[in-house]
């Protein structure tokens, strides 16, 4: 049936039906323009539907530029000049049930979809028509449509037509399918995704037979690319309604994450928190606007690892220490699997990771900050941080409000008057440096990185005199340490120069030290290898009974908070499996906090690097070995060595990896986005 209805169209739509009525078809607008029209809102496109078979659609617009490539699923484009569209429309709203103004000329249609009346057969695949049947008759068209809302066509001459009942589902805000719910769910079940979207955004009720079969048929989304997933996902996350959806449906939700399952009722424990961790994550996302998708998934995924790691002390309290690194870990997964960029991992990981971060309302800790993430990031985290205290006791949520207030004061001020946050801002490079003679090769970065952390903490003024007289005093300090380890093949090569040097021993290590004539500065261990005396004035740590490995990261631990960034622990690279394990940790630790720490016998060296590039001089190595520790590898490059390996996708697991024979002097390893340890060997 049709319903005499006024729907404001574009001129240029208006025109095209009537051109089409005019050769003896039919024409209508159709969908989700309808629908929105209906409901007072702007629509964001306008899609046709005709009686005309796509020849003759074609013919009816020979005189336009036509793009033919849908015709086979009948559709035809239109390209239409832009100002075709224009002043037509103007003042949408809705008053005593009649739609006026529509689409003002802002929307720009350039490009008209008109599609042939048609029937869809069965749905293989579960996501599109083995094949599709022309027809002459608007309703059997519209009866192949997934909602009632979207099964309404319009034109001037016919009006409304609506078999279904749309608009009675639009005016009591319900959503119905066109027939049986689960059917349409079986022909494709990416609905199910719509059905939540439009609930979401548009604050839409599923009846009962649609809520049923949405519940019923979820696993039916396994069959949906992770693409289509993504998209749907994203476009739920604007909706006002999204929470909501996101709890009443969160079933539907964990067929594509379920690594979501775990949060489901999980109780914290925690004096901080009145919420399981599946409501905390909720009233999170629903603190932030609507208009920030990325960061509603943010928050939907920032606690996701607090069931893994959750504990309870003595006192029944819930602790989970690392849940921010570990919840990065897992979101990664989830991110990549449903297919978002490598940009939109990054930004959410990196907010996860530091979502628990503590922010302080001072200069030097907003600089640092600033310099870290960037501005647009740094905004990011505050918003956040918000999030997350919106999910706690009202106390949580008045502290950080107050704490956020005062920081972007700061932050408007540090960048108001430029304040130097940035490596590349400060008054000498890294040439300056070392023309001066005050360092050389990787020493470079970590000089530049402690006079800015001394220009960002007031302590000095970001002048090139100033900064070249800091650069005298930080050269003229220790930076290197050169480790004993306690195993028995400890290693000390020819020609070792400890002179600028740290020298800690572990344990049986300083009778390795003593018998090659080196001042040992630190001793630490259980002593249970070695009950020898120490001389001089050398430092004795002792540490509670452990492997002999426990006491080298420990040493490796105390030369870092010590402000020693260059580290060669003297052992065994691979002898036993828990020793080779334990270096692993121990190069990827330093690696993390921009150490460089290498752990050298007579025929292997091996060292680890995070996000950096090492060119490695060829000296008596023979081999090269590369391994990805514990997530994708961005961006690796291994030249001067027997083939090129560009952009070589490393696995994301220990001990998967490229090994490669050395033809050149250096070989160049790039690490855009993870962690990488490298072996050398002349073997």
């Amino acid at each position: 049936m049709s319903v005499p209805i006024d729907i404001r169209v574009p001129a240029c739509i208006s025109n095209m039906i009537e051109r089409l009525e005019r050769a003896g078809y039919e024409a209508y607008v159709v969908g989700g323009c309808v629908r929105d029209s209906l409901m007072g809102r702007v629509p964001s496109d306008w899609d046709m539907c005709t009686s005309a078979m796509p020849d003759e659609t074609a013919r009816v617009f020979s005189d336009r530029k036509i793009l033919r490539i849908g015709e086979k699923h009948g559709t035809i484009t239109v390209l239409v000049p832009e100002e075709a569209c224009s002043g037509n429309g103007e003042n949408a709203g809705v008053e005593n049930g009649v739609v006026s103004g529509g689409a003002k000329a802002a929307l720009k249609y350039d490009k008209v979809e008109i599609t042939t009346f048609r029937t869809e057969g069965a749905y293989s695949d579960g996501r599109h028509p083995d094949r599709v049947s022309f027809v002459r008759n608007l309703t059997d068209d519209l009866a192949r449509r997934d909602f009632t809302i979207n099964a309404m066509a319009y034109s001037p001459s016919a009006g409304l037509v609506d078999p279904f009942g749309g608009q009675t589902d639009i005016d009591n805000w319900r959503l119905r399918a066109v027939g049986d719910p689960g059917e349409r769910f079986r022909e494709d079940a990416l609905r199910i995704m719509r059905a939540m979207r439009f609930m979401a955004t548009l604050g839409f009720r599923a009846d009962k037979a649609l809520h049923d079969a949405m519940i019923s048929e979820k696993e039916l989304l396994t069959r949906i690319s992770n693409e289509r997933i993504q998209t749907e996902l994203m476009k739920l996350l604007t909706g006002s309604a999204a929470v909501e959806v996101l709890n009443e449906y969160r079933d539907v939700l964990a067929v594509f994450i379920p690594e979501i399952l775990p949060m489901f009722g999980y109780d914290q424990h925690s004096p901080y928190h009145n919420r399981d961790v599946w409501h905390h994550t909720l009233a999170a996302v629903d603190d932030v606007p609507g208009e920030y998708p990325e960061l509603r998934l943010t928050m939907l995924l920032h606690d996701i690892a607090k069931p893994v790691l959750g504990i309870l002390d003595e006192g029944g309290r819930g602790h989970f220490m690392g849940h921010q690194r570990v919840g990065a870990e897992i979101a990664e997964k989830v991110l990549r699997r449903l297919r978002f960029s490598g940009a939109e991992v990054d930004t959410i990981t990196q907010l996860i990771r530091y979502h628990d971060a503590k922010l302080w309302a001072d200069f030097p800790s907003v600089r640092k900050w600033l310099g870290f993430l960037g501005r647009e990031q740094f905004d990011r985290l505050l918003i956040i941080k918000h999030a997350d205290a919106a999910g706690k006791y009202s106390t949580s949520l008045n502290e950080v409000e107050r704490r956020n207030e005062e920081i972007r004061g700061i932050e408007d001020a540090v960048l108001r008057n430029g304040d130097c946050i940035t490596v590349k801002q400060l008054a000498v490079s890294g040439r300056d440096l070392q023309e001066a003679g005050l360092v050389s090769g990787a020493g470079t970065g970590i000089m530049l990185e402690k006079l800015l952390d001394m220009v960002m903490n007031d302590e000095i003024l970001n002048y090139r005199e100033t900064l070249m007289e800091a650069g005298k005093m930080i050269a003229s300090e220790k930076t290197r340490c050169i480790i004993f380890s306690g195993a028995p093949e400890c290693y000390v090569p020819s020609g070792l120069d400890a002179e600028q040097a740290v020298v800690i021993a572990c344990d049986r290590g300083y009778a390795h030290a003593k018998e090659a004539g080196f001042r040992v500065d630190i001793v630490l261990g259980d002593f249970d290898s070695y009950d020898g005396s120490i001389e001089g004035e050398t430092e004795v740590i002792r540490l509670p009974a452990e492997k002999d490995d426990t006491d080298t990261h420990y040493a490796v631990r105390l030369a870092i908070e010590r402000g020693l960034t260059d580290i060669t622990i003297l052992g065994a690279v691979g002898a036993r499996l828990d020793h080779e394990l334990a270096n692993v940790q121990t190069c990827v630790y330093a690696a993390r906090e921009k150490a460089l720490c290498r752990i050298v016998d007579e025929h292997h060296e091996m060292f680890s690097l995070y996000c950096a590039s090492r060119r490695i001089p060829r000296d008596s190595w023979k081999w090269l070995s590369v391994f990805a520790i514990d997530r994708e590898i961005g961006g690796v490059t291994l030249r001067g060595l027997k083939y090129e390996i560009e952009n070589e996708k490393l696995y994301n697991y220990f001990p998967r990896g490229v090994s490669n024979e050395f033809v050149a002097d250096t070989a160049e390893v790039d690490v855009a986005n993870g962690t990488m340890l490298v072996v050398l060997s002349d073997m």
